[in-house]
């Protein structure tokens, strides 16, 4: 049921960290810019490559970052970068500082719905370590996405699990957008799979089991189905 994450490269984290250190070495007053052209280059400094970071380096750049609020393209490469090091290297201490970053540059464009998207996302996987509030946030977002682009299924998606993981728990907020986003594209598996799971949770068994059918047809061997068909059980037996 959970959201997958988009993992990227740690490399893209350490050029940035690069940039900033070179711009600090030589004097460059524009760090910002150095470790934007670190980052673009692929992070071929022995260090970028080597993705071997010091705690203290990071949280330099972050306060450089933080330093210069004004710059909306450093705000969303540098949150980006380090919204992608802390997925990878399952580090969340670094996840507050990325938000930070990134709703810095959806405040200053509110159309890059890119942006909006990942700061949603970035909000979303802070609620699934416990801060409930984060999915309320994070619905924001999503919402301001789908203004946006309104046929996005993912967003859509991704939208109906704030509320179902939300607290408390509106599976009947969630059921709705996965409607809509079935609307779209009838046979989206994860949203399938979060219906499904909607539907049991609210008792409305016939209409679980059809969905559980239609993600059958759409794919046999999806993962979710055996953990499905468990929970439509365990709740027959409930009621």
């Amino acid at each position: 049921m959970a959201r997958n994450l988009l993992f990227l490269a740690a490399g893209l984290l350490a050029g940035f960290v690069v940039g900033f250190i070179l711009a600090n070495s030589t004097g460059t007053r524009d760090a910002g810019g150095a470790a934007t052209q670190a980052a673009t280059a692929g992070a071929s400094n022995e260090k970028a490559s080597s993705q071997q970071l010091s705690e203290k380096e990071i949280r330099d750049a972050i306060q450089t970052t933080d330093a210069r609020p004004e710059d909306v393209e450093l705000q969303k490469r540098f949150g980006m970068a380090l919204y992608a090091y802390a997925n990878q290297t399952r580090d969340p201490r670094f996840l507050p500082d990325a938000a930070r970053f990134l709703k810095r540059a959806v405040e200053a464009d509110p159309n890059d719905r890119s942006t909006t998207v990942s700061l949603a996302n970035l909000l979303f996987d802070l609620g699934q370590l416990g801060d409930a509030e984060r999915f309320k946030e994070a619905r924001t977002y999503y919402q301001k996405a789908l203004e946006l682009d309104p046929k996005d299924v993912n967003a859509r998606t991704d939208l109906g699990l704030t509320y179902y993981l939300g607290e408390p728990s509106d599976p009947q907020s969630a059921i709705r957008e996965y409607r809509k986003s079935l609307e779209i594209d009838p046979r989206h598996e994860l949203t399938l799979q979060n219906l499904a799971t909607a539907l049991i949770k609210t008792g409305s068994r016939k209409e679980a089991e059809k969905t559980i059918e239609t993600l059958r047809g759409v794919n046999p061997k999806n993962d979710a189905l055996s953990d499905l068909e468990a929970l439509l059980a365990q709740s027959s037996i409930k009621s």
